[in-house]
Parts: structure tokens; sequence; C-alpha cells
């Protein structure tokens, strides 16, 4: 548009300069034809040497832009209302998909976008030079005879006082003439009556729509709005995996008309068509529900409700995950020194403080496999162990398969009786009425422990007596420590001290040892009483330690020398009194046994 050719505006300004220059100054200098010519080395910008010429060009060139720019405008304005035109009305009667709706967007307003630019934005800022501004003020306005472009033109390059007159003759006609009426509006206005007229028909047919023409237009521009229908369906069941042969709700909600039922379109896997009544469920008016009953197969379907329908959505049907194959291995505590053990899932007989290794194979790629540990009652849940996968080597050609996963759990409570697995598999189904695998946990017995000498609960002792103690202990696993407990002239309640016996660093399972106790270090009196009892602790350090404590005290009374011999000497009486008694006896049984001898059979 600003590409004119002014060869032939450079031609007038060089006249000025040629053979001829009266003629020259006849056409262009008026009354300063006799100013003689005078010429200096530089040429100074139009706006300093003539800042009145350079603002008329300016002012023109902004109102050509303007112009330009509204041109561009109004010419893009009935693209975008038929943009509009064309995807509001078909969305409304097909419910066109977002990528049907984005390519129209694109379409549209790229088109719109395109004519702007070509016949307005580019303009606008790619505005004319001087020279092609003062050629559309010469087509313009007759009454300049070339002088403004020969103004611009020799501006650039003589530096004389007749140009300098030229100029300022041309100044002042500029001031005169109008030049507001260089620009062109025809076309500008033109569009300009179209744009107006198509807004206002669009205006009309929005009023029309009420309440439809806004939704609509939200939808155009691809925000997140449903197609406004008389009845609308607000939530619907949707997508949905589901396991083989489960139940099915298929629901949806309606609000604005609310009809009396609705429709359910089945579209089966093998092209099976099928249709089925939705009906208002009895709590909420407005919710319509269809159970479909043991579902074998996916398939596709749609919900019609009213003057509405919904997308397809698809219900797709797996298989329940299942596990094809279960190991499980016992991890032993590590003070019991034994090695892991393969145990069967029928005899989970399991030591507390142990770990059970699990490791299991589902029938399908799986999301998540938990292991959970079931109370008595076998549904109360007391942990839940989440397994994780094991990533085996994809075979050629295939992905890597989720199929196989392990844990190791800890096996400490025995609040667990039962194990069952929960797998999810990568479709989010999950498994139903998995096998429950008894679980018996065992405690650590606490070790056994009795005292063998003394054998009586009471004995009299001086005080540089030593007193033998020895006992026997036993524990599945090991015994760690024997602890005397001790106090003298005890009671309930009251502090005691211990000594600890050395098993020199040993840990058997059977022990048998004996303390010779030297009660004179103890500092005792004639007439004191010792109270003494074991302790016995076994190596259990996961659940344990388990500690047995005899209950019942034994007792050391400290007397003088003369009654512990006399003690002594009643003692060794009861002995050959028992031993005489045992003669006796067998005296009597011998005698007995002779007469029977004797006496002759009948």
């Amino acid at each position: 548009m600003w590409g004119e050719n002014y060869e032939a505006g450079g031609a007038m300004a060089s006249a000025v300069f040629r053979g001829d220059e009266r003629r020259g100054l006849n056409d262009f200098a008026g009354p300063w034809k006799h100013v003689a010519v005078e010429s200096t080395a530089e040429c100074k910008p139009l706006s300093e040497r003539s800042p009145a010429l350079a603002g008329h060009l300016s002012r023109v060139r902004s109102a050509l832009a303007r112009t330009a720019l509204l041109t561009g405008i109004c010419m893009a304005v009935p693209i975008l209302l038929g943009w509009l035109a064309i995807t509001m009305p078909l969305d409304w009667m097909v419910e066109l998909p977002w990528a049907a709706r984005a390519a129209l967007l694109v379409a549209g307003s790229g088109a719109a976008a395109f004519v702007a630019w070509r016949h307005g934005i580019r303009e606008f800022f790619h505005r004319p030079n001087d020279e092609a501004v003062a050629l559309r003020i010469e087509r313009a306005l007759p009454e300049f005879r070339s002088r403004f472009i020969a103004s611009v033109q020799l501006s650039q390059t003589q530096n004389t006082t007749l140009v300098s007159a030229l100029l300022d003759q041309t100044a002042e006609i500029a001031g005169r003439a109008s030049l507001k009426d260089v620009p062109k509006r025809a076309t500008l206005l033109r569009w300009l009556k179209i744009s107006l007229t198509l807004l206002l028909v669009a205006g009309v047919a929005c009023g029309l729509a009420r309440g439809v023409a806004l939704p609509l237009f939200q939808r155009a521009i691809l925000m997140d709005v449903k197609v406004p229908r008389k009845t609308q369906i607000v939530n619907g069941t949707g997508n949905l995996t589901i396991a083989l042969g489960d139940d099915l709700r298929i629901e949806a909600t309606a609000s604005g008309i609310i009809p009396t039922a609705g429709k359910l379109r089945i579209t089966t896997a093998s092209g099976k068509k099928q249709d089925f009544v939705l009906d208002r469920t009895a709590t909420n008016p407005k919710a319509f529900l269809r159970v479909l009953q043991s579902v074998q197969e996916t398939f596709q379907y749609t919900i019609e409700l009213g003057d509405n329908r919904t997308q397809a959505s698809r219900i797709k049907v797996r298989p329940r995950p299942t596990i094809a194959k279960i190991d499980a291995t016992q991890i032993w505590p590590a003070y019991t020194q034994l090695p892991p053990k393969q145990r069967p899932m029928g005899d989970l007989k399991i030591l507390a403080g142990s770990k059970l290794g699990i490791r299991l194979k589902a029938s399908s790629n799986l999301r998540s496999a938990t292991m959970r540990f079931l109370a008595a009652d076998r549904k109360t849940i007391v942990r839940d162990t989440s397994l994780k996968p094991v990533l085996l080597p994809p075979e050629p050609g295939k992905l890597s398969a989720m199929t196989d996963w392990e844990v190791t759990a800890d096996v400490s409570s025995q609040s667990a009786t039962g194990i069952a697995f929960h797998l999810v598999d990568e479709e989010g189904v999950e498994s139903k009425a998995t096998t429950i695998y008894r679980l018996d946990v065992t405690p650590d017995e606490v070790p056994a422990l009795r005292i063998l000498w003394p054998q009586r609960r009471e004995e009299l002792v001086t005080r540089a007596a030593t007193l033998l103690v020895s006992f026997e202990a036993k524990d599945d696993y090991g015994i760690g420590k024997i602890r005397l407990h001790f106090a003298v002239n005890w009671s309930e309640g009251k502090p005691y001290k211990t000594i600890e016996l050395n098993l020199d660093g040993e840990t058997p399972k059977e022990l048998t040892r004996r303390f010779d106790w030297r009660l004179a270090n103890l500092g005792v009196n004639e007439g004191d009483v010792i109270d003494y009892w074991l302790e016995a602790e076994d190596i259990n350090t996961v659940t344990g330690p388990g500690r047995t404590m005899l209950a019942e005290h034994y007792q050391a009374r400290v007397v003088s020398d003369a009654d512990k011999r006399a003690d002594l000497a009643t003692r060794l009486d009861d002995t050959l009194r028992g031993l005489n008694d045992i003669k006796e006896g067998q005296e009597e049984l011998s005698k007995r046994l002779g007469e029977m001898i004797q006496i002759a059979p009948k």
C-alpha cells in the first residue's frame, strides 16, 4: 500500500536545478525567485530545516496507520462472527468434542488474525517513509503541484536558500490545506458498516437464544462447560474398570427439567447393542440408576436424560488378580543362631521375633500387593505390610512384568493369628475372598530354674560359714545370665542386693553349677536371717530377654557354733534313725517273703 512509485516526484524536484533555472524558480520559488542560489556543504534533517513540514508529515503518517489498523480489525470481525456462527449451532446440535472445537477455533482465529495482520497490523507497525507520505498527500491534494514531494527529496540532497524557500512555501500551503482528507476512509467505512450490522444480528440472535449463547461461546473458546440443555446431566458413573462377574451400578444425576425416566444404551466389544431403562431412585427424584448384574465383557455406554446425552464412556472388565505361586521363609532371630527355614503356607508356626519372608507370583501385572496380619476373628486387620515388586529381566519383545512381589516382615505380635494377601492389578481391580493362612506365633519360653542344694528351705549357718548353693537352668536357645539376690532380715518391698554369677562367657542351653557363698563377707550377726533366691535370664535380644525368678525364698539363719553343732548332731541322729527304719523294713519284708514261699499250693 505504501510502495508507491515516486520517481515522477523526483523528476519534478530535479527540474529546479536543470538548465532552465528561471523556469524552476517561477514554478516553485514564488516571491523568492530573485534570491541568489547559495550552496553549503552539509544538509540538515527535514525536522530541523522545517519542523512544521515534518510535523505535517508525521500527523498524516499516523492518520494513515490508524486508518489501516481499523480497517484490518473491521475486516477480521466478520470472520470471527462467521466462525462462531458455524461452531456454536453445530456444537449445540451434535455436541462437538474438544478436539473438533479446538480445530475450528484455530481455523477461525487464524483466518481473522491473518486478515487483520495483512490489511492493518502490518501497515500499522511498518509505517511509510516521508517520500511515500508526500506522494499520498500530492495525490489527495493537487494544489501542492508537486511541491511536497520536491521539498522532501531536495531537502535530503540540496542545502541552498532556494530549497529553504521552497520548504517554507510548502509548509505555508500545508498549513492551509485539509491534510485530514489524505487517508482514504471509504474501505474502512464499508467494513465498519458490515461489522456493525453483523454484530447487531449476532446480538439479536444471542438475545433470542437466551441462556444458550454464553455456554456455547465458552465451549467455542475451549472452556470446560457443558452444552446447554433443558435437562443437564451433572454427574454420572463415567469410565470404570471392574472385575469379571461383578455387579455394576450405572448412575446419573439430572438438573433443570427432570424426566420421568432415562435410557442407557450399551454397545459390547462384540458389537451387540442393547437399551435399558434408567429409573428414578426412591430416595432422590433427580437421580437415575440401573444395576447390571454379573458383567462378563467390556462395553461402551451412553446415558440419555430428557434432551441431553452423555459422551460415550467405557466399562472395562478384567479378571481379578490371584496368587499363582507363593513361598514362605522363616528367618530366625540372630540369637538363635539357626539358618533360614522354608515353611509351607499351611504350617506357619513362627517363633516370636522372627522375620517371615514372602515371595509370590500373581496371575497378572500388579499395581500393589499387601500382606495383612489378621486377628483371631479373621476380619480385624492387625497391620498391613506392603510388598515390593521384583523386577525380572524382560522377555524379548515384551515389557518388564510386574507379577513377582516380595516382602520380609517382622513377626512379633501374638495378636495376629492369620495372614491374607490383598492384590490390586494395574487397572485397579482388587482381589477378593483370598485364602487366609493360619499363623501361630509362639513366644520364646522363659528359662526353667531350680535349686538343687540346699534341700531344705532353711539352713542354720555360722557367721564364718560358706553356704553351698547348687542350681540347674534350662532354656530353648541359651542361658545368658544367672543372678543371686539376697537381703539380711528382709521384708516385702525392701531393697535387696544382687550377685551376678560367672558363666565364663558361655550361653549353654542346659546349665548345672554350684556357688560357694562366703557369708563372712556379709558382716552378719547371730540371729540374723538371710533371704536368698535365684534369677535366670535367657539370650533373647528381640522380644526378651525372658527372665525366671524363683518366687519362694530360701533362708539361712545365723547361729552360734554350738547351735550349729547341735543342728548337725540332730540331723545325723535323724539320718541314722532313718537308716534303722529302712533296715527294719527290709527285715520285715524278707520275713514275709519267706512265709509266702513256705506255703504249699493246694
